[in-house]
């Protein structure tokens, strides 16, 4: 069973690399759980409803060009953005080094968090709109 040590994540949004700003990521796919439960039935019947795609990626802010803030701001709340997010930045992409890729949009955008001597770091909730595929070459 191999381990893995996240120490470089991968993620791509609109097509510019904000790997280097990136401090933690979760990616979570699922599956809405629809009752359909009817008369007679001893137990709930229940089955899979519409696939469902959350990211949170927490970056450390920046205000330059082409990093997180020029990024991110105009796409909140607009349809269609890509978004990879990957395990291992440096590594080639394989099967033990896959992309997940899918179109979203960021839900909300903090702008200016944190506390006086600390790092300005904000966590960005993307909202799936398509589903991921999986490149592994």
């Amino acid at each position: 069973m191999a381990e893995f040590h996240m120490n470089d994540p991968f993620c791509s949004v609109n097509s510019v690399d904000l790997s280097d700003h990136v401090v933690s990521v979760e990616l979570a796919y699922g599956s809405e759980t629809l009752d359909v439960t009817a008369g007679g039935d001893a137990v709930r019947n229940f089955i899979a409803g519409l696939k469902t795609i959350t990211c949170s990626v927490t970056f450390n802010q920046d205000f330059a060009a082409s990093k997180t803030y020029i990024t991110l701001y105009s796409l909140v709340g607009a349809a269609g953005t890509a978004v990879s997010i990957g395990a291992d930045a440096t590594a080639s992409i394989s099967a033990t080094n896959p992309r997940f890729n899918f179109t979203a949009f960021p839900s909300s955008l903090p702008l200016v968090t944190g506390a006086v001597g600390s790092a300005m770091q904000i966590s960005v909730p993307f909202i799936g709109q398509t589903d991921i595929t999986v490149a592994t070459s």
